[in-house]
């Protein structure tokens, strides 16, 4: 019984939750008139995240967009740009999967400024 107790409370301990990698990760960028997998691939210069896009979604990443942020998380940064698109993603660790999502509509707005 006690070897169980111990165990129980060696498990709640070690269970606590941690910032992922995505989660501390921030970014900042001026961007302007910018293809879409070029901030993908200006991510990857400034960190360790890497990209893979689904073959129905390299299209779509030529569009043109504007990205104004400060210090923000990837996950906020991905969310604006692929607001205009059919596009989703998926964070896995430091692997990023965008792909096409048949549920999701794209946004109308295309220009974007957070501080």
């Amino acid at each position: 019984m006690r070897i169980s107790l111990f165990f129980l409370f060696i498990g709640i301990l070690s269970s606590q939750a941690m910032n992922s990698f995505s989660q501390e990760t921030k970014f900042t960028f001026n961007l302007k008139s910018i293809a879409i997998k070029e901030v993908c691939n200006e991510i990857e210069k400034k960190s360790d995240f890497r990209f893979v896009f689904s073959s129905d979604a390299r299209k779509i990443t030529n569009q043109k967009i504007s990205l104004n942020v400060d210090s923000e998380t990837i996950n906020n940064i991905l969310d604006i740009i692929l607001s205009n698109t059919n596009l989703t993603y998926n964070i896995i660790d430091n692997q990023v999967a965008i792909f096409k999502d048949a549920n999701k509509k794209p946004a109308t707005e295309k220009r974007y400024r957070m501080r």
